[in-house]
């Protein structure tokens, strides 16, 4: 069977690019992008931080937000070591829990530690939003354009106010 040449020219011509492609590494710096980042305040001195012994182990629990969802809710235990205390915790696609039935913002969060369960943090409400950045066809990277979540009710804004990209932290403290 005869093949018109433009057929053999797409052919190719994408073989071609896509070698060039495959040799190509992308640095785009986006890897933290659909992360939202908790850290407990263990500063010593400060009024609302923890002890270390106190946030050495964690409870964080995850419930999908739609009420008649037949997914249930599960729960995990983070045991850390006190130099790990300030460590952050990771809420993003198979991160902190290794599977997920939906995306990561579909859930409701509790944390709490486990020392002090009347210490409970809500995160709800998490909105991550972003743009092509950079394309060159054989590289997308992205721009977080609205990133941003509900804390025990209040709304955090986890955009970098630089504009360069770098990751923002919620920072946990004691409750009265």
């Amino acid at each position: 069977m005869l093949r018109s040449f433009l057929t053999w020219f797409l052919l190719f011509g994408t073989l071609a690019l896509s070698a060039c492609c495959a040799n190509k590494s992308c640095d785009c710096r986006d890897t933290l992008d659909n992360v939202v980042l908790l850290r407990f305040d263990v500063t010593p001195g400060s009024p609302n931080a923890f002890a270390r012994k106190d946030v050495d182990t964690i409870i964080i629990t995850r419930k999908p937000l739609a009420p008649l969802s037949p997914i249930k809710p599960d729960t995990l235990r983070l045991i850390r070591t006190l130099a790990q205390a300030d460590d952050s915790i990771a809420l993003g696609q198979g991160r902190t829990f290794p599977s997920a039935a939906l995306p990561f913002f579909k859930y409701q969060y509790k944390i709490w530690p486990a020392s002090d369960p009347k210490q409970v943090f809500v995160v709800d409400s998490l909105h991550v939003q972003s743009r092509p950045e950079a394309v060159d066809g054989c590289c997308t990277c992205y721009q977080v354009i609205r990133k941003d979540l509900h804390l025990n009710g209040d709304t955090i804004n986890l955009l970098d106010p630089t504009g360069q990209d770098k990751p923002m932290y919620v920072q946990l403290e004691k409750q009265p």
